[in-house]
């Protein structure tokens, strides 16, 4: 089995990058072969759009320019597209708009009524976006977070720092495309924790967390900064979700009272290792699972390499097996390439 890669923005552009030069893809091939692909995710998961539409917001940039492809693909396929857009920068976007209209694809003006569609794809923004959408773009994402439909977004939802983790808002998405390898650890849990109760350690601006939530019976997020809490106490709400302002070396829960404990690159940034992982075991149930990721110092921080000055005790993987041998019985190690 290959392994699945996490991908900072920064990697993914690169990849992007090979593929065109090294591999010599154009990038309007790179660009109609993801917005097509897109397509064929959309209508398998949202069969009633074939029926209700399709609206499209597409951005300036190469995000919009997938935008610009998926909408000419729905409109081929016969199922109804409206676009409501900025004007593109990039010389594909602008290339995909121009092949859309010719196409008949049907443009809505900036103050024009949106018809009521089957689903909403935010093409607003893509991987390397840092920081909260600003001016004509933030104002289409606030009328797509009111318009009601459910939201497909194109490598991630606009207003969502995809290597941080950090969101700015305004849009939840039900559904991410994204090519390459996902760009937040949390993505690899999700399947783990359907229909568990879950908590998420170093929980930060709190999406990954609600991202379990989606499928998990209860998650909560427990995060060190109160800042932090209160933010995703303000951005997330769901029934079966809540945030703790808590220390991964003393989890404010219960005893037994988890199925599942989540933590991505967070042992690292503290010397009491072998306390955080009894306090995991401590809030676990007898059969739970403990989800943990940390980079491999001998990878990560080989001999001469500058340190990472937020990292207190990086481990090699003998040294990260042995330290969750010493609560847990099963121990599996992966690596992510």
């Amino acid at each position: 089995m290959n392994p699945i890669p996490v991908l900072a923005a920064s990697e993914a552009a690169a990849w992007d990058s090979a593929a065109r030069t090294q591999y010599r893809i154009p990038s309007r091939v790179l660009m109609e072969t993801a917005g097509r692909a897109i397509v064929q995710v959309l209508v398998a998961e949202f069969p009633a759009a074939a029926s209700g539409g399709v609206l499209v917001a597409a951005g300036a940039g190469n995000n919009g320019g997938d935008g610009w492809v998926i909408a000419r693909a729905l409109h081929t396929a016969g199922i109804p597209v409206w676009v409501a857009s900025v004007d593109p920068k990039t010389d594909d976007a602008i290339d995909n708009r121009a092949l859309a209209r010719v196409d008949g694809v049907r443009e809505l003006g900036r103050e024009e009524p949106w018809p009521q569609a089957g689903v909403a794809v935010d093409a607003l923004l893509g991987t390397g976006a840092v920081g909260p959408a600003k001016g004509d773009v933030l104002a289409l994402a606030q009328r797509i977070a009111e318009y009601g439909a459910p939201i497909v977004a194109v490598d991630g939802p606009t207003g969502l720092d995809l290597t941080s983790g950090e969101a700015h808002g305004p849009l939840h998405a039900q559904l991410t495309v994204t090519f390459g390898g996902p760009r937040r650890g949390h993505l690899l849990a999700r399947e783990w924790c359907r229909g568990k109760d879950v908590l998420d350690v170093a929980s930060g601006e709190g999406y990954g967390t609600w991202m379990l939530a989606q499928v998990a019976r209860s998650a909560v997020g427990v995060e060190l900064a109160r800042d932090a809490v209160e933010h995703a106490t303000r951005s997330y709400c769901a029934d079966n979700l809540r945030f703790l302002q808590g220390d991964a070396r003393d989890i404010p829960l219960e005893d037994a009272s988890l199925d599942v404990v989540v933590s991505f690159e967070t042992i690292e940034h503290f010397a009491e290792q072998p306390r955080f992982v009894a306090e995991v075991r401590r809030v676990l149930r007898p059969d739970g699972t403990f989800i943990v990721s940390t980079p491999d110092r001998d990878n990560y921080s080989p001999t001469e390499s500058p340190a990472n000055p937020y990292h207190v005790q990086e481990l090699t993987r003998s040294e990260f097996e042995q330290l969750l041998q010493a609560r847990f019985s099963n121990v599996g190690i992966g690596r992510l390439a």
